[in-house]
């Protein structure tokens, strides 16, 4: 769960610079989460995901961890827990991670789905505050599709919104 990041280059991160690493709250709702993450990894070429649940939402964090290791052939999934009502905190702690994915390369995307709308404003600050390449949220137009994962709502009632950067 804590492996360091590849570096770039490595046999994980074969891919040009367009590799994308997704930075995430984790709140109750883990169709939420998961449904943001197979959305990347459709559109983008993702390579890893940096969950952030608060302690309460740990144990729905790790499943959804070993989900995306199933999904995304060798892929990175990072887990660091965040204080859901403390947003400067929380900022700060999504910001270190973000300096450091950063730094080896990858390209970040932010998306601000899932999770207390504290920990989406949190993920947000830190994600213009370090110039993340996207910012997203995953728009569901009918809420009859609510619990229902990403791969099995129509096309035409589900769209990824782009709040900063270009896909």
């Amino acid at each position: 769960m804590w492996e360091s990041l590849p570096a770039r280059g490595t046999e994980i991160m074969n891919s040009t610079s367009r590799s994308y690493f997704l930075f995430i709250c984790v709140g109750t709702n883990p169709i939420a989460v998961a449904s943001v993450i197979w959305a990347y990894h459709e559109i983008l070429d993702l390579k890893g995901v940096y969950l952030f649940p608060s302690s309460s939402t740990l144990d729905v964090a790790e499943k959804l961890g070993e989900a995306t290791r199933f999904l995304i052939e060798d892929s990175v999934v990072k887990i660091q827990t965040i204080d859901e009502a403390n947003i400067k905190k929380s900022s700060t702690i999504i910001t270190d991670a973000l300096k450091e994915v950063k730094k080896l390369g990858y390209r970040v995307g932010v998306d601000v789905t899932a999770g207390r709308k504290t920990m989406s404003l949190a993920l947000y600050r830190a994600g213009m505050s370090e110039k993340a390449d996207l910012i997203t949220y995953l728009y569901l137009k009918n809420s009859v599709y609510q619990d229902v994962l990403y791969p099995f709502v129509p096309k035409s009632q589900i769209t990824l919104v782009v709040l900063h950067g270009e896909l």
